[in-house]
This record gives C-alpha cells, structure tokens and sequence, in this order.
C-alpha cells in the first residue's frame, strides 16, 4: 500500500495493489504505451506531485492507471459527458442481465464488461459507437435455471357454536407446483442456491367457524459458487482476447475495489464510545459532522490501528504532515519534525489543537488529532460545501467518495434512530400473534418448538417484538440444533429452549444484508442496545457490536438470539 502526497501536506492511502514488473513483462510496451495514452486525462485532476510520480512511473504500472481516475473516463477524451455516457451504457447493460429481484444478485457485473470493452479497443477510440458492450453482455450475461418444487397447504375448519366452542373440524389438503431459482451461470462459474422448507400458519375467526391455514414455503438461505472461466475463457478466444485474460480479470478487480467495492472495516460497528465522544465534541467545537471526523479516521488510519509514519512522512491518528500541523514557516518544525507547543503553532498559522488542555498539542494523542481535523475542515468552508472541505483534506476526488461511503456507513450505524423493540409482557398472546399475524414464517421443527411449548416465553416474546416490525423468518429454536455449541463443549442456549436463529428479514437472506443499514444489521445492533432491558445474553450476526454481541464465519448467515 503506498501514500500520495498532497498540496495541503496531508496523506492519504491509496487503495491498489501495483502490478508493475508482472504486467509489463506479460503485456509488453505498446499495450501499456496505448493504456498510458487512454488515462492521460486523469493527470489534470490530480496534484503535481502525483503528476510526477505517475509520469516516472505510467509505464510500468496498469494497477495505478485503474486507481488514479477521478471520474469514469474510458476513451482519454475531455469530454466528460461522453465519459458518463459509456459508463450509464455499462450500467445499464449490467442492470438487463437479471429480471427478478433475485436475478438481480448474480447480474453481469458492470467492471466485467467495461474491462474487457477497453482492452478490446485499446489501439482505437472507445466512445458509445465503437463500443464492445453490447456484445459482451450477450455472451456473458448470467443463465438462470429454475426448477418445480411442490409446496403443501392444509387448511383445517374448525366449526363453533353460539359459545365459541369448537365442534366439528375438517381439514383439507391441496399441492401445487411453485418455480424457484435453482442455479445460475456466470462469467466465472456456477452459482448453486441453497434453501430450507418452512411453514407459516395463518389463523382466522368468523362468526361460526375458525380457520387455520398452513402454507409451506421455500427460503433462500444462500448459495455455493464453483470457480469455472469456461464461459470467459470461450468469449475471449472468440473475440482474441485470450492471451489478455490475466490482465481483464485484474482489470476487472481493481475496478470493482478502487471505485465501488471499497470494503468498511468491521470495526466501524463497533467504535469505542470514547472516539464517539471525542468525535462529537470536536464537530461540535467547529460545526462540522461528527460523523464525517469518524470516518477520516477510519480511512486513514484503520481508527488508530495503523499508526506508521507514511512514506511521505505523514504522523498521527488524522495523519497530518508535520509542517501542515505545525505551520509552514514554524522554526520548530520540519518536512520530519513537528512542533507541540501550542502557542508556537498558532503563532505559525498549523492546524495542531491542544484539545484536552495538557500543554501539549500532539498529533499521536487522538483527542488533540481530531480537533486538527474537525478545525481543517472547518477552515476550508465545511459549512458551505462539505465535500469541497474534504477534497481540501485530500486532493483526490476518490478519496472524497471514500470518506463519503464510510461517513454514510457510521451515520447509518449510529444515527438510525431506533433503539428498542416494543416488548410485550403477556407470552400467551404473544404466542398467538406470532402463529397468526402471517409476520413470522418457520422451519418446521422451529414451528413444533413453539407449539409444544419448547421454546422459552422470551424467546417468544421477543419473535413478536421483532415480527412487529420486520417479518422474519425463523430456521431455528431447539429441535434442529444439536446440543453443544459448534467445536466447544458448551451446552448451547439452543438445547435449552433459550435462543432462536432468524435467517431471513424482510424476506431476503441475512446473507444478503451483510451491509451497514440494511434491515438484518438494524435487528442485531436494536438486539444488542435492548440486551439489558430484554434479558438477552448473546447475540450472533455479521456484525460485532460490542456488549452482549460477536461474529464468526458461522454466524454469516442468520441472526442468531439467546436469552437469560
């Protein structure tokens, strides 16, 4: 990982790998000479410094041409217009490649087609005309096959009489065939979809005669991807492109990672509440976002888990270069050295903030760093056009967009809004409304754990808090789990009646909501905040939240809920 210097004298981390040696042996001078041609646009929007090193080093780096772009420019055009015209164009040809919100999961990637589309064109103008796209996805876009599953519903007729007692009951029983997405066939391999059968019970009263119904249903609980380039590999030698296939698929890569697959740290679910506070308190010394502040740090520096001088001599928690924290004609101060003396800084026009008052202002102490940041910012007109404040911070419009996607991120984790469930205090009730309301869908044995009155009552009470406002599927209670927790000879919470897995919220696999926001994330962190006033005494997910709650590779899939 290498640092880009800045004008302001700040840093920040590039997010590519360099394939320097590696391409340019297998690609050869006038491939990377033509590539070099196409990206030259992107040295206008960049610092001189980064103009420099990109020049000494444009010929043998094709990973740094992918990270460098500040907008979507694939033609080395000026004209921006025509840049966001072949991306529209990749995007849409992406969003065609699936129908159904399920389809939409295994579409075409966008990257995929753009990658191959400019290296087809790489010794002629790319524009919309000339473009390839059309065709890849043609031949590339994802097969779907789907297979006829029966699904069972019983309805059973109970008659009352003028005193609501029950008398005769009749039930019936009907089959019909449903389709559900079996496998799908990408660009890279097989996509096997995996799903457990389930029950939901649906109770209905009239004047003379009760009704249950119980539909089966099928739950997508993830998926099982098998490696194969066969499809690749086959357009590629169609179009002689073949021999480029290492490079294409880096290409693809890098673009995915460096403009939109950027990966959050796990560890923005689970801030220290001592980084909150300092946080909040310096956006709110110089009016700017707390959240904005987090994630500055998060970006630079992992939150203080990457704490190394950069290779441009950048230092602290905020990475500040020593003469922008010190002031540039500081006495004290150098390209190496920084200056701690408060007066002196301000004296000097630096950025350094003795936060915490002990005479010392220090770019390593967190709380003086992030008062530097929040005063930076400000400095550069954060009211007024934050993303203009943070561009300041870092001239680069990709780190801009970084910063943005973790801001939104910690806003989203922190900021929701809702803190609780609404929790019921009468277990019988609650029983029927989670049988009844058509809010809850069950495995069978989860089903027959709550009829026969396996599950515990605050197991029960809190699938209804849940159910009354996310509809959630149960996969899991007692019967189907076994009796120690996985690779341990801890009796697991399951055994006892006392926990419950739910894989899936809102109708779509926990699986699929592995993203900040999302409902499944939502439920687990209200869970985890609610733990002392529900009971609850663990809560397994994606995600760690601190407290009562954890994740693993086995809990990547579901919700998994134990009580006290």
């Amino acid at each position: 990982m290498y640092k880009i210097s800045r004008k302001d004298g700040s840093t920040g981390r590039t997010i590519a790998k360099w394939y320097m040696r590696s391409l340019t042996k297998k690609y050869g001078r006038k491939l990377l000479l033509s590539l070099f041609k196409k990206i030259a646009v992107f040295l206008f929007t960049t610092p001189p410094g980064w103009v420099i090193i990109f020049i000494l080093l444009g010929f043998f780096s094709i990973s740094f041409f992918i990270t460098a772009f500040s907008y979507m420019d694939f033609t080395g055009s000026d004209d921006e217009a025509l840049n966001q015209s072949l991306y529209q164009k990749y995007i849409s040809l992406s969003d065609s490649s699936a129908t159904t919100e399920i389809e939409k999961n295994y579409k075409l990637p966008w990257e995929v087609i753009a990658a191959i589309d400019m290296v087809y064109n790489v010794d002629k103008p790319l524009t919309v005309d000339t473009s390839l796209a059309q065709d890849i996805t043609d031949n590339l876009k994802p097969v779907f096959h789907y297979k006829e599953v029966p699904v069972v519903t019983t309805v059973k007729t109970t008659l009352i009489d003028q005193d609501g007692k029950p008398q005769k009951s009749v039930t019936t029983t009907s089959t019909s065939n449903i389709k559900i997405l079996d496998r799908v066939e990408a660009y890279n391999g097989t996509y096997i979809l995996k799903y457990t059968k389930s029950q939901s019970m649906k109770k209905e009263t009239k004047e003379n005669e009760i009704i249950e119904t119980i539909t089966e249903e099928y739950n997508l609980i993830g998926d099982e991807f098998l490696e194969d380039y066969t499809r690749l590999d086959k357009y590629l030698k169609k179009i002689n492109l073949y021999q480029d296939k290492d490079l294409i698929i880096t290409m693809i890569e890098q673009f995915h990672y460096a403009k939109f697959g950027t990966v959050l740290p796990a560890s923005i679910t689970n801030l220290p509440q001592e980084y909150i506070d300092i946080y909040k308190r310096a956006a709110k010394a110089y009016n700017v976002d707390w959240w904005i502040l987090a994630a500055i740090h998060g970006v630079e520096t992992t939150f203080s888990q990457d704490l190394a001088v950069s290779s441009a001599g950048a230092v602290g928690h905020m990475q500040f270069m020593p003469l922008t924290w010190s002031g540039y004609n500081n006495p004290y101060a150098s390209t190496t050295k920084y200056d701690t003396d408060p007066e002196r800084i301000k004296k000097y026009g630096g950025y350094g903030v003795d936060a915490n008052n002990d005479g010392k202002a220090d770019p390593y102490d967190l709380e003086d760093a992030v008062f530097a940041a929040a005063k930076y910012l400000s400095a550069n007109g954060y009211l007024a056009d934050p993303r203009k404040a943070i561009y300041a911070y870092n001239h680069a419009w990709w780190y801009v967009d970084k910063v943005m996607e973790y801001a939104s991120a910690i806003k989203l984790a922190y900021e929701d809004g809702v803190s609780t469930f609404t929790y019921s205090s009468n277990v019988e009730e609650a029983k029927n409304n989670i049988l009844t309301s058509g809010k809850v869908s069950f495995d069978p044995s989860a089903l027959d754990d709550i009829k026969n009155n396996r599950a515990d009552g605050k197991v029960i009470l809190l699938i209804d808090a849940i159910s009354k406002q996310y509809p959630i599927y149960i996969s899991s209670i007692k019967s189907n789990h076994s009796k120690y927790v996985a690779g341990t000879s801890r009796i697991s919470l399951h055994y006892l009646g006392k926990a419950f897995d739910i894989a899936a919220v809102d109708g779509i696999p926990v699986i699929s909501q592995r993203y900040i926001g999302s409902p499944a994330f939502k439920i687990s962190k209200m869970l985890v905040t609610s733990a002392g006033q529900l009971g609850i005494a663990e809560v397994g997910s994606p995600w760690d939240f601190g407290g009562v709650s954890f994740t693993d590779e086995g809990h990547q899939n579901h919700i998994h809920v134990g009580v006290k």
